[in-house]
């Protein structure tokens, strides 16, 4: 009986990328997804460390189908995980309508008037990621804020920040 020859597996060398060549986080974040997975998550003070690795260490990851590790070559995959919320608030010169709201800067809740300040004297305000689950509810029904003898029109921009999720699986 004639021996058969194992099947081997060929990928395009442009689709991989070696083990050594990640930097200290991408290595781990590997090791984490041969285990079961990584989570990458964006740059920010209100995300704890703990949720996972910073964003950008993703990159080689999107970037390359496979990882070559101990000479084992590793399918990887890179999927959307949770969206972290992000929030702009804008501000302009405006003149309120019979059925809009005002209200005056001071009466606003301490917790948010310096965010709303901001948007006033520099036209708008960038809450970093994750900093707010929801905008506050009292941005969500006023029209206008009454600030040094100015009135201004307030808007709102919402938007998601995703986390990316890491596996990898032996391939052949």
């Amino acid at each position: 009986m004639t021996p058969t020859a194992s099947p081997t597996t060929t990928v395009e060398s442009t689709k991989v990328v070696k083990y050594s060549k990640l930097n200290s986080g991408q290595q781990a974040a590997f090791e984490d997804a041969i285990r079961d997975e990584a989570h990458f998550v964006p740059d920010s003070p209100y995300i704890n460390d703990s949720a996972g690795y910073a964003n950008v260490d993703s990159d080689p990851f999107r970037e390359h189908d496979y990882v070559r590790y101990k000479g084992v070559i590793y399918r990887t995959s890179v999927t959307w995980g949770d969206l972290y919320a992000t929030y702009t608030i804008r501000a302009s010169v405006g003149s309120p309508g019979d059925d809009d709201t005002v209200v005056t800067f001071e009466s606003l809740p301490a917790d948010i008037q310096d965010e709303v300040k901001t948007a006033l004297t520099e036209g708008e305000y960038f809450a970093p990621v994750g900093k707010w689950d929801v905008l506050p509810e009292v941005l969500q029904d006023v029209d206008y804020v009454r600030y040094e003898n100015q009135t201004y029109e307030m808007s709102h921009i919402v938007g998601d920040a995703p986390s990316e999720v890491l596996t990898a699986e032996k391939v052949g």
